[in-house]
């Protein structure tokens, strides 16, 4: 798959994560503009591999992968089908990742059906 601007929900979804509080949010908020999709999942949900050139961004000195930031994703009776979470690869933004129980979810949901919250996560 050829290097690609995020899209602009795909965009969102990552600023909406980010824009939240915990160690090294506002150094990975600095690599925004520098994040480029670099592949998909094959399974055929809307996860996507991200790149961040090193050249125009520091890493971000966070040591848990995933973030603590993630969010629930909810179906449109509210019911919890999945969840979407960032990772990193040496304090650069990696993968955005959306996961469910069933089904692969295809599209970004939009934000009535993401619910951000902060997860503590033991360091590995």
């Amino acid at each position: 798959m050829p290097e690609r601007a995020l899209t602009a929900l795909e965009l969102e979804v990552l600023s909406e994560l980010l824009c939240m509080e915990f160690a090294g949010a506002r150094d990975l908020r600095l690599q925004l503009p520098h994040a480029a999709v670099v592949g998909r999942c094959e399974c055929g949900c809307a996860t996507v591999d991200l790149h961040v050139d090193p050249r125009w961004a520091l890493p971000a000195p966070v040591s848990k992968s995933p973030i603590t930031a993630e969010a629930s994703v909810t179906d449109d009776r509210g019911r919890e089908i999945g969840g979407i979470l960032v990772f990193l690869d040496r304090g650069y933004l990696s993968c955005l990742e959306i996961y469910s129980a069933a089904d692969p979810i295809t599209a970004w949901p939009d934000a009535a059906h993401r619910h951000p919250m902060l997860v503590p996560r033991r360091a590995r």
